[in-house]
C-alpha cells in the first residue's frame, strides 16, 4: 500500500477504535455482547473507496486495536471478537460489491452473520447451554444495526468532510507503555493451562487485586452478572452428584465445577489482558500502522470536541461526527 493509503487504514482503524470506545461505555446484560458500533466505520471505509486488501487490514487493526484498549487480547473475549468481527466483515465487503443493498441492509445482514459466527464460538467455549444467549445477541445484533444502518445511511448523504479524508496524514505512533506488565500474560496462561478450581479462583483473587492496586476500574456489577449467567448456563446441563434440587433446577456437583471453571477463567483472563495493556501499547508502537491507528484514537478521544460533547440521533449526531473527524484532520495538518 502507499503511504497515502496507509493513511487512510490508520484513520478508519482510528475511528473504529472511537465506536469501540463509546460501544465500552454502554451497558449491557453479558460483556461480550457486541453492539457493532465499529462496523459504521466499516461502511464509511467501503463508502471511501476501500479495496479488498486495505479493508481486510483495517479489519484486522479494528480487533488488535479493540482488544488493547479494550483489555481483551489475552482472554476469550478476543475469540469472540475475532470470530463476528471477521465474519461479519466479510459478508459487509461481499454485499457491498453487489450494490444491491442500502447501508440498512448491509448492516442487519452482515451483523446477523457476525452474531451467528459469535454465538457458534460462544457454544463452543461454555457448551451447549450458551444457546440460552441467542434471544439476547440476536436481538441486540438486530437493533443495533438497523439504527447503525440508518445513521450511516445519513450521514454519507450529509458529510462535508468524508471527501477530505484522501489528503489525511499518518500520525506518529505513540511511545507511551512499558514492557513489565508481560508478567501478566503468564498469569493469564497459567489460569488457561490449570485444571484445578481453587487454584483458579486464586489466580483471579490475584487479578482482582493488582486491578484495583492499579487504580483501574473493576466493573464489578457486569463481571457478576457474566459471571453468574456463565454458571446458570452451566447447570442446565446436569452432571455429577446432586447438591441441591430445586425442582425446575437441579444443581450437580460437576455442572457447577464446570461452571465456576469457565467463570473464573473468563473474567480472570480479561482481568489479566486489561493490566496486559501497558505491555501492548508499547509493543504496538513498534508496528507503523497499529501504532498510528492507537495515535489517531488517541487525536479524537483529546480532543475538544471529541468524547466530551454530547450529540442527538440524527443531524447533531452526523454533525457532531462531521466536527471531530474535521478536528483531527485539523491536528494532522498543523
Amino acid at each position: 500500500m502507499s503511504r497515502i493509503r496507509k493513511s487512510n487504514v490508520a484513520f478508519f482503524a482510528g475511528l473504529c477504535l472511537l465506536f469501540s470506545l463509546w460501544e465500552l461505555s454502554i451497558p449491557k446484560p453479558v460483556s461480550f455482547v457486541r453492539l457493532g458500533l465499529g462496523n459504521c466505520a466499516l461502511m464509511l471505509a467501503l463508502f471511501t473507496g476501500f479495496s479488498f486488501k486495505e479493508f481486510a487490514v483495517l479489519v484486522l487493526l479494528k480487533v488488535a486495536g479493540s482488544a488493547i484498549l479494550g483489555g481483551t487480547f489475552f482472554s476469550y473475549v478476543l475469540l469472540l471478537s475475532l470470530s463476528s468481527s471477521l465474519a461479519s466483515s466479510l459478508a459487509l465487503y461481499a454485499l457491498y460489491r453487489t450494490r444491491l443493498f442500502s447501508f440498512v441492509g448491509l448492516a442487519v445482514l452482515s451483523a446477523a452473520v457476525g452474531n451467528i459466527a459469535q454465538l457458534s464460538v460462544a457454544i463452543a467455549i461454555l457448551g451447549r447451554p450458551a444457546i440460552a444467549l441467542a434471544p439476547i445477541i440476536l436481538g441486540f445484533g438486530l437493533f443495533t444495526s438497523i439504527v447503525l444502518g440508518a445513521f450511516t445511511q445519513h450521514y454519507v448523504s450529509s458529510s462535508r468532510i468524508l471527501d477530505r479524508l484522501q489528503d489525511c496524514k499518518l500520525p506518529k505512533p505513540s511511545e507511551k507503555g512499558s514492557y513489565w506488565p508481560l508478567c501478566w500474560i503468564g498469569m493469564s496462561l497459567c489460569l488457561l493451562i490449570l485444571d484445578d478450581v481453587r487454584l483458579q479462583a486464586a489466580l483471579m483473587a490475584i487479578a482482582l487485586i493488582a486491578t484495583i492496586v492499579k487504580g483501574l476500574r473493576l466493573n464489578l456489577g457486569m463481571n457478576l452478572v457474566s459471571f453468574s449467567a456463565i454458571v446458570i448456563l452451566s447447570l442446565l446441563s446436569p452432571s455429577g452428584l446432586v447438591l441441591l434440587d430445586l425442582g425446575w433446577l437441579s444443581i450437580t456437583q460437576g455442572a457447577l465445577i464446570i461452571g465456576l471453571k469457565r467463570a473464573i477463567t473468563l473474567i480472570g483472563t480479561l482481568y489479566y489482558s486489561r493490566l496486559a495493556s501497558g505491555a501492548l501499547m508499547k509493543l504496538s508502537s513498534r508496528s507503523e500502522l497499529l501504532g498510528s491507528s492507537l495515535a489517531v484514537f488517541s487525536l479524537f478521544s483529546s480532543r475538544p470536541v471529541g468524547l466530551k460533547r454530547k450529540a442527538k440521533l440524527g443531524p447533531g449526531l452526523s454533525e457532531f461526527l462531521d466536527q471531530s473527524i474535521a478536528s483531527v484532520l485539523d491536528c494532522q495538518h498543523d
